[in-house]
């Protein structure tokens, strides 16, 4: 994933290039919440989100 991003930001519009780091930190960010949130929550629970995010983030 981040590789693409890398990749992405070298070879688009600056502006394009920008927004798409910033959607690509706020992906990683959001991972981590999610995995933080679970510890926190309990594994089941982490389980489910962490599903979600992987649906949502293949359209």
């Amino acid at each position: 994933m981040v590789k693409g991003c890398l990749v992405a930001f070298d070879n688009s519009h600056q502006l394009l290039a920008k927004l798409w780091r910033l959607v690509c930190v706020s992906a990683v960010f959001l991972r981590n919440y999610m995995f933080l949130a679970g510890i926190v929550l309990g594994e089941g629970e982490h389980r489910l989100m962490l599903n979600t995010f992987e649906d949502a983030s293949s359209y």
